[in-house]
């Protein structure tokens, strides 16, 4: 690793990275906990109550689900070695959908601002991650140290706050002359079009934003009917839920042939990656904040394949191939169809998938997951309840569900979904 390189450990739920970190304050003492990395938050964000904790805002100040900034900088902020001093500007948030999905006390979004003077290098296979100094970063047209030279390079632009936007494909999407014009319903009116020329025979390609922060890649579905006539035919999983700060949105995960970064060094096609499909106002919530079209974000059901650096400094993007199924999970929808969420002490049915096992059984969201095949869910956390649903085509799984002051026991046999 070249000189300077701060290298931390994280613990990866199902793709979001928490980093542990120590928040100083003169006047009201340090707290420490996790952050999660987020390359699409711009800043530091903390949770509004951590933030007037801090003194970061007035003591009076009321509590808001939607961003604001805090009126005073962080005195300190310390990431294992690293130790950064005045951390301004600070975002405040309402933290508690990212407490609920993972379980963990998460303090608030490590984003970008942050890191922008360092080149990121992220290994989930190792859960780890290297801050190599900007003036220790080798050329935009070499691999950082630990990257093997497989790696492969992609263009990136920084837009609005600093979200990295980058040009993808997936199959079936017109070229820009086949576009036909569209169709804006009155609560998009305000979302600024693709700044792309409409040129005849060139292939389209959508905006994402690449966002460590979405433990799956994201299209939102209003893209999907514009661009890919064809989406109908890739197989879906419908009824599902999608947490995102600024609301819960109606979901459904879809399998697709491929997804392909544009404008990289070599052919860079992923085979087969799941996808979330939904409509939600983040779309035009991040469309506004960049000025231009945004048609998804590119997660970690993409970004798991890859050790990946990125190097701020020249706007790339490296990403450096791990062996298809690393992390287990051999049997992610092989399952019986319950998404759960923790709801203070209780884990919570959030969705169920619709043709599941789960649904034709009876099982509905806000029901509360009492013990998973005998083993209290208290034991467990969220990640962990979650894969105790997941195995082999055919076996069973018990569940004991509570609905009111119902309780009852059901043997439900995992299938594949999707």
């Amino acid at each position: 690793m070249p000189p300077g390189t701060v290298r931390l450990r994280f613990e990866n739920l199902e793709g979001i990275v928490l980093v542990p970190a120590t928040l100083h304050s003169t006047d009201h003492g340090d707290t420490s906990g996790p952050l999660a990395l987020d390359t699409g938050a711009g800043f530091l964000a903390l949770d509004f109550s951590l933030a007037r904790h801090l003194g970061l805002t007035d003591p009076l100040a009321a509590d808001t689900a939607s961003l604001a900034y805090a009126q005073r900088p962080l005195q300190r902020l310390e990431l294992g070695t690293l130790e950064m001093d005045q951390v301004s500007p600070v975002l405040t948030l309402d933290a508690t959908i990212v407490r609920r999905v993972t379980d963990r006390p998460v303090l608030g979004l490590l984003g970008q601002h942050v890191l922008q003077s360092y080149t990121l290098v992220v290994d989930y296979r190792e859960q780890s991650i290297a801050l190599i100094p900007e003036e220790a970063s080798a050329s935009n047209d070499l691999p950082p140290d630990p990257m093997s030279r497989r790696a492969v390079s992609v263009p990136f632009r920084l837009a609005g706050d600093g979200k990295m936007l980058i040009e993808a494909r997936v199959p079936g999407m017109m070229r820009r002359a086949q576009r036909t014009k569209r169709r804006v319903p009155v609560s998009d009116r305000d979302v600024p079009e693709m700044k792309q020329p409409e040129v005849a025979g060139i292939p389209a390609t959508l905006t994402l934003i690449v966002d460590t922060g979405a433990s799956k890649c994201v299209l939102f579905e209003e893209s999907i009917v514009e661009w890919v006539p064809q989406a109908g035919r890739w197989p879906s999983l419908r009824g599902l839920s999608a947490p995102t700060l600024v609301g819960a949105s109606e979901a459904r995960l879809v399998r697709l042939p491929w997804l392909e970064l544009a404008r990289s060094s070599r052919r860079l096609r992923l085979l087969g990656p799941d996808v979330v499909a939904m409509k939600s106002e983040l779309s035009g919530a991040l469309s506004r904040g960049v000025g231009e079209r945004v048609d998804g974000l590119l997660g970690y059901s993409f970004l798991k394949n890859y050790r990946f650096a990125i190097d701020y400094e020249h706007r790339v993007l490296w990403l450096d191939p791990l062996p298809r199924g690393w992390d287990g999970r051999r049997y992610e929808y092989s399952h019986v169809g319950v998404q759960l969420e923790r709801d203070g002490p209780a884990a919570r049915v959030v969705a169920v998938a619709e043709g599941s096992p789960a649904s034709a059984a009876g099982i509905e969201a806000g029901d509360e997951v009492i013990a998973i095949d005998g083993i209290a869910s208290t034991r467990f956390d969220i990640t962990t309840l979650s894969r105790r649903l997941e195995g082999p085509p055919g076996t069973r799984v018990n569940l004991r569900i509570r609905r009111g002051t119902v309780d009852r026991d059901y043997s439900l046999k995992r299938r594949r979904l999707l």
